[in-house]
């Protein structure tokens, strides 16, 4: 007997050009877009010079990449900050915390960082003509959500942009550093709803980190874990990842021609 044949993939229309701003912040509600009313207007205007609706597929993927998680623009925002009636403008944490104190030490350490904030990974030198390269970033949301694929696929992701530094570096080892609230927290003590038991997330967590490097042959070589009641309701999940290749291999560049395998 043969095997029924894969339903198509189905889209469908949007209509979006007439709507209000309060409209269109409804829309993004119960399209769960996490779209701000100024977010999805621009949305608007661009469609609007298109001449034509956007798709439902188009607007997940606009959302996508606009998130906080992919795009970081509170993370990495101006942020004004008032104390004692003065009102003054900073950077916010990644330029300061991580990019500043980064270049401090790249301007001390002279060739010992080889590339940093330019491609999917940083580089250092460990060797005449090679270098390691390392990635690390959170999944914390999404490992509240569903902790075993949130945390696969936060491995997952660190994996991917090793492969993806300069011409393809070879990943060797990760790591972790799990958050978690108390695994002795009561259930009635967690006042909303939706929300996973410490124990679940933690045993759901280290499971995807676990299968995704397993899998490949990547070994988790080192790791950390606390316990806090203010990770209860989303902890942190921290995974990083670490790759070696060819200093030679690392400057790489577009060229017209060039093909994209997908």
């Amino acid at each position: 007997m043969a095997a029924a044949a894969p339903e198509r993939p189905t889209y469908r229309t949007i209509p979006i050009l007439a709507l209000s701003t309060s409209e269109l912040e409804a829309l993004s509600k119960s399209m769960k877009l996490s779209l701000s009313g100024a977010d999805m207007e621009a949305v608007r205007a661009y469609y609007q010079e298109q001449g034509r609706e956007p798709t439902d597929v188009e607007l997940e993927v606009i959302a996508q990449t606009w998130s906080e998680h992919c795009k970081h623009r509170i993370f990495s925002a101006r942020i004004q900050h008032t104390r004692d009636g003065k009102t003054e403008e900073i950077d916010g944490i990644f330029k300061t915390f991580i990019r500043k104190i980064s270049l401090g030490i790249m301007d001390s350490k002279p060739g010992f960082v080889l590339s940093a904030f330019t491609d999917n990974a940083g580089f250092i030198e460990i060797d005449p003509g090679l270098a390691a390269c390392l990635k690390v970033e959170t999944h914390n949301h999404p490992s509240a959500i569903e902790p075993y694929a949130g945390a696969n696929t936060g491995l997952g992701g660190v994996i991917r942009d090793i492969l993806g530094a300069g011409k393809g570096a070879k990943p060797v080892a990760s790591l972790d550093v799990f958050c978690f609230g108390r695994p002795d927290t009561k259930p009635e003590q967690i006042r909303a709803k939706d929300v996973i038991h410490p124990l679940g997330v933690m045993r759901g967590v280290v499971r995807g980190v676990r299968d995704y490097g397993n899998r490949m042959g990547i070994p988790t070589v080192g790791g950390a874990i606390q316990f806090d009641d203010t990770f209860c309701y989303n902890p942190l999940v921290f995974c990083g990842t670490a790759g070696v290749i060819p200093s030679s291999e690392i400057a790489k560049e577009v060229i017209p021609g060039h093909l994209i395998i997908a």
